[in-house]
């Protein structure tokens, strides 16, 4: 099996490059470390079990973003519940503060009344 890879070639010159006669193949010296010019490709395999494992990172993708839109879902519920709650609680405590409001009132007003009538009955 015959593969040609195309890449530049930095750092070679005309004395450093040679063309094989019989193969047509060019080879080179250059600057460019060992492990970048002996890739092998990749067997089928390889490219199966590659595309077997992406296929599966890309489902736990899915799955986890349905998870987080589920949890998202349910986050929102929760915060508007507590806002609901929140509102409900100051309306509680506005009440309260205008029963006691209303309570003293009522209560300068019932003192008053009664000195009043104290006054009143002193004459």
């Amino acid at each position: 099996m015959l593969l040609s890879f195309c890449f530049s070639i930095s750092g070679a010159t005309k004395s450093s490059s040679k063309l094989h006669r019989t193969t047509g193949i060019l080879y080179v010296r250059s600057k460019l470390s060992p492990t970048r010019l002996h890739r092998t490709p990749r067997s089928r395999l390889d490219i199966q079990r590659l595309e077997i494992a992406k296929n599966d990172l890309q489902h736990r993708i899915a799955k986890e973003a349905r998870g987080n839109a589920i949890l998202q879902a349910s986050l929102e519920r929760r915060k508007q519940a507590l806002h609901e709650r929140c509102m409900a609680l100051e309306q509680d405590v506005i009440l309260t503060m205008i029963s006691i409001y209303l309570r003293g009132k009522v209560w300068m007003e019932v003192s008053g009344s009664l000195t009043l009538v104290k006054a009143r009955s002193r004459r």
